[in-house]
């Protein structure tokens, strides 16, 4: 029969310590969980919520900037139109209160009817290439051409000297000088084009048209001269020579028109 060992009582204490939860650690590591949890709640979650705030007032900032400039920006363009629509309305008035007043003028002188269409037509015209030039400046573009040549065909059809009465004179004149000038450009400009590429035939016909509007205009009479001498035409180019140096002597041109004078008489 074995005899059963004793076990010692320090190593019953040992074992009994080994055994026993350690309750301190656990404290410690719940404390340090609950730690963490505080500051990510308490210092990280709010911190970046204020960054998400603040990135979001930014934008908000942004997109409220952006507004106000494209409003800014349609209350601008709308006060454009606005004005362009009441210029316009305060130049076809008074070109109607004009209209109405020589069309008094035609029915107590019915003789000179013709004329007076003739005026009612450019005046008309008129109307349209101003409305055309005001609407395309606005937008930066130039206007018409065709508009203004339009204009100076029907004043060119026009024989102001039928009339005496003042007011159609007066109208008469205010179209010419706001017409006439531009489209004698703009057709010397397109004669000038088709004599630099030998298409002296075309060049003539345009030449022609600007001398129609203003024959004050050194330019298209020196080039007709030009024309006609690069066709042979020495009659023609004599002609246009010569009166360039009556009509415009202090013309910068005028030398050179002497000088091809001299050898086309030669």
């Amino acid at each position: 029969m074995e005899l059963s060992r004793a076990i010692p009582p320090a190593f019953e204490e040992e074992k009994y310590r080994e055994d026993k939860p350690n309750v301190m650690a656990f404290v410690g590591l719940l404390a340090g969980i609950l730690i963490g949890i505080a500051v990510v709640f308490f210092l990280i979650v709010p911190g970046r919520e204020a960054g998400v705030r603040e990135e979001y007032l930014a934008q908000e900032i942004d997109y409220s900037e952006s507004l106000n400039s494209k409003i800014a920006q349609i209350r601008s363009l709308e006060a454009k139109v606005a004005a362009l629509e009441l210029n316009n309305e305060e130049l076809e008035r008074q070109v109607a209160e004009a209209t109405t007043k020589i069309e008094y003028v035609a029915y107590e002188n019915p003789e000179h009817m013709q004329l007076f269409s003739d005026l009612f037509e450019a005046m008309d015209a008129y109307v349209d290439y101003l409305v055309d030039r005001q609407t395309k400046s606005e937008k930066g573009k130039d206007p018409d051409e065709l508009l203004c040549i339009k204009v100076a065909d029907e004043l060119v059809e026009v024989d102001i000297s039928l009339t005496e009465h003042e007011l159609a004179k007066e109208y008469y004149q205010k179209l010419c000088d706001n017409v006439l000038p531009d489209a004698a450009s703009y057709k010397y400009q397109s004669g000038r084009e088709f004599f630099d590429d030998g298409a002296y035939q075309d060049a003539i016909t345009d030449l022609q048209d600007a001398y129609r509007y203003d024959s004050d205009y050194d330019r298209p009479i020196y080039y007709l001269g030009r024309s006609y001498q690069e066709l042979g035409d020495k009659e023609q180019a004599i002609y246009y020579f010569d009166l360039l140096l009556k009509v415009c002597p202090d013309s910068s041109l005028a030398g050179y028109a002497s000088e091809r004078l001299i050898s086309l008489r030669n």
